[in-house]
Formats: structure tokens, C-alpha cells, sequence
């Protein structure tokens, strides 16, 4: 038989478990950090890129005003004056899409602008059929190619986290 004293003052004993409401909070800074991460990761991308070499001048013809900022209008030194960051919610009742508009007014990326869109059903309810679920994100798909200029598609980085 094993003593009270093998246990801890906390109320643990064999069978039983301590309840603790941490896995929201760590679901949602996982997600904080996958957000932020992504973001730093494009724009490491981004000053490498083609976009930094156009002249003043392409510039002011290749002008999209998705590519502007409300806030300003020259970016922090060494960033893109704005950056585009897509986070899909695969879930079992629906899925959802977040197509986060990020500037660079200051040294850190600041939320300027988010679109949202939820399609249903969810993923589950597709079962085996493959195809047929992977079809059911297109519409979230195609809100975030209109959403995204044409230009920052190819470095716009997009995760996809499934909740059920």
C-alpha cells in the first residue's frame, strides 16, 4: 500500500487527474507564434525579392491600392510597406479563412486590415472523399487570391491547422 506521503500536497492521488483549462490558451499561442513566425519568415523572403529592384517609377505604375498603407507611406528601412499572411481553420462544422494585412509603418508589423470568410460544411462531414474535401476550400481560396495582390502571391505564406 502506498502512503499519503508518496503524493504531493496538491491533491494528486492514484485515478485522479488535475483539471486545467491550459489547451486554449496553448492552441491560441501556438497559433500567435505560427502567425508572427510566418510573417518574419516572408519578409526575410521579401527583401530579397524582385519587388525591392523596381525603380520609382514601375513602382508608380504597378501601384495596387492593396499594396498601400492608410498609415503611411514609406515603410520601416530594409521591409515592405505591407505583408499579406493567410490562416485557414480546417474544422469538423466549418472552415474559415483569415487573410491578415500586415504594415511596416514602425520597425514591427502592425494588423492593418483582416478579411474573413467560413464556408460549411466541415471537413468531416466528407468522410473518405479526399477530393471532395479538398474542393470545399476553394471558395476560401479564392477569397485570398482576391484579397492578396497579384504580386505578393508567390511569397505569401499560408497555414492551414485543423481543429478536429
Amino acid at each position: 500500500m502506498i502512503s499519503g506521503e508518496a503524493y504531493s500536497g496538491l491533491g494528486q492521488y492514484p485515478g485522479k487527474y488535475r483539471s486545467f483549462a491550459a489547451r486554449p490558451w496553448i492552441r491560441m499561442g501556438v497559433i500567435a507564434v505560427t502567425i508572427l513566425g510566418l510573417v518574419y519568415l516572408s519578409v526575410s523572403m521579401l527583401n530579397t525579392s524582385s519587388f525591392s529592384g523596381l525603380s520609382s517609377s514601375s513602382r508608380a505604375e504597378a501601384i495596387d491600392p492593396r499594396l498601400q498603407s492608410v498609415h503611411c507611406d514609406v515603410p520601416h528601412q530594409g521591409r515592405p510597406l505591407v505583408q499579406y499572411v493567410l490562416m485557414v481553420d480546417a474544422g469538423s462544422t466549418g472552415s474559415r479563412i483569415h487573410v491578415y494585412k500586415f504594415n511596416y509603418c514602425k520597425d514591427h508589423p502592425e494588423l492593418e486590415d483582416e478579411i474573413f470568410k467560413q464556408l460549411k460544411p466541415g471537413l468531416s462531414s466528407f468522410g473518405d472523399n479526399a477530393k471532395g474535401a479538398a474542393d470545399s476550400l476553394d471558395g476560401l481560396m479564392e477569397a485570398a487570391m482576391k484579397g492578396v495582390p497579384e504580386q505578393l502571391h508567390g511569397c505569401t505564406p499560408i497555414a492551414v491547422k485543423a481543429t478536429a
